[in-house]
């Protein structure tokens, strides 16, 4: 199994000593600076489709394309299709439509 974590570097919100604890599976850990997010930023913008009240979303940008490299690796490969996820949700009637905020799928 693999596990796919952001670590922060305010010791506030910090949980890097909780996936290291994590038994049994192989940790990949992302930890992006600011240049990293200058480089990305375009990438992301096209990634979440919507407007975006802050950067905390780039967390999860990055987790995801971390797991998405790692897609045949059990359930992480589901990262890489939260768009389909979002038309099923919508589809279904629930909070994944158009024009949702950024919190929703």
């Amino acid at each position: 199994m693999h596990t796919f974590s952001f670590i922060a570097d305010d010791p506030r919100i910090a949980e890097e000593r909780y996936v290291d604890l994590v038994g049994g599976t192989v940790v990949h850990k992302v930890r992006p600076r600011a240049a990293d997010i200058a480089a990305d930023i375009d990438q992301l913008i096209d990634a979440q489709e919507l407007p975006f009240e802050s950067l905390s979303i780039y967390a999860q940008f990055r987790v995801f394309r971390l797991a998405s490299r790692g897609r045949d690796q059990g359930d992480a490969g589901r990262a890489g299709k939260r768009r389909d996820f979002r038309r099923l949700l919508h589809a279904a009637g629930g909070r994944g439509s158009p024009g949702c905020s950024p919190v929703c799928i």
